[in-house]
């Protein structure tokens, strides 16, 4: 799932058939947050030629709070889909 985390490829240099694997990978949200939380309200100047702006060249463009709250869902649906694993291995030993 890294590779579709948009930072070892571009997310546009993927194939189209397999760029929605993006939205499920855990580390895409991960590296938008480092990403925004390092170069938005730091002292980065994105005019500096030797500079790329990060958040805008890998396209992350989601936002901080939705990626804590896709995160989230992630963790829920990861937890909920263990117990019920879990739950069926019991119930069938």
């Amino acid at each position: 799932m890294l590779l579709f985390a948009g930072f070892m490829s571009h997310l546009n240099s993927i194939v189209a058939w397999l760029r929605w694997l993006q939205y499920l990978s855990p580390a895409r949200y991960t590296l938008e947050i480092f990403f925004r939380s390092e170069y938005i309200k730091g002292d980065f100047n994105p005019n500096d030629e030797l500079n790329s702006y990060p958040v805008g060249a890998y396209g992350y463009n989601i936002g901080t709070a939705w990626c804590f709250i896709i995160m989230t869902l992630i963790s829920l649906a990861v937890r909920v889909l263990g117990y019920f694993f879990l739950k069926m291995q019991t119930i069938n030993t």
